[in-house]
């Protein structure tokens, strides 16, 4: 038996080569050269500690649930970064706000932690340009490890957003919703 290379699947005549029509912006990825600044280069992935932080929502994305369950249905995709003064200061934590009925704990929780007032019945949901660099208080905690029945897969043990609180008053708010979210 012989083994197959890429080249082999190749269509007669044909030869691996770099995509021509990529426009880099004269930018040569062979020798491609970058400038960290002191914090980038002191970055660390450290899991956020258990506890209460003020923090920047930094940047959010739309998704759409892959899940049996909840497929195609919408959920904001958020980073939040921890604040300058604060333990841990710059650290990111993501966390999954569902948009859809029967999974709305956070959203109504980060809503009225941002000053929305929440009733039962119809509210308009922020669009996330309206949320992105607002300070807010996050209660952290550690999701232990955990096996996915539907998907098969294993999850070691994260740090998660477990509720939110108002960043005014120097994060001596309470905790403003403390449910955790489904997956999407």
């Amino acid at each position: 038996m012989t083994d197959v290379t890429e080249t082999d699947l190749m269509p007669e005549g044909e030869t691996w080569a770099a995509d021509e029509d990529v426009d880099t912006g004269g930018v040569d990825l062979g020798d491609l050269r970058v400038n960290f600044s002191q914090q980038e280069a002191e970055a660390s992935f450290e899991e956020l500690k258990p506890g209460r932080y003020l923090a920047t929502i930094f940047s959010g994305e739309v998704a759409f649930s892959q899940s049996a369950k909840n497929k195609g249905k919408p959920y904001w995709k958020l980073r939040l970064k921890v604040q300058e003064g604060q333990p841990q200061a710059g650290a990111s934590i993501f966390d999954n706000i569902m948009l859809f009925e029967g999974a709305l704990y956070s959203l109504s929780g980060l809503m009225k932690a941002l000053g929305y007032d929440i009733n039962a019945g119809s509210v308009r949901v922020p669009q996330l340009e309206e949320i992105i660099g607002q300070p807010v208080g996050i209660n952290v905690r550690i999701q232990p490890a955990r096996h996915d029945k539907e998907t098969g897969k294993d999850y070691d043990a994260r740090s998660v957003v477990k509720g939110y609180w108002p960043a005014k008053g120097g994060g001596r708010g309470g905790i403003v919703s403390q449910a955790s979210s489904l997956e999407p």
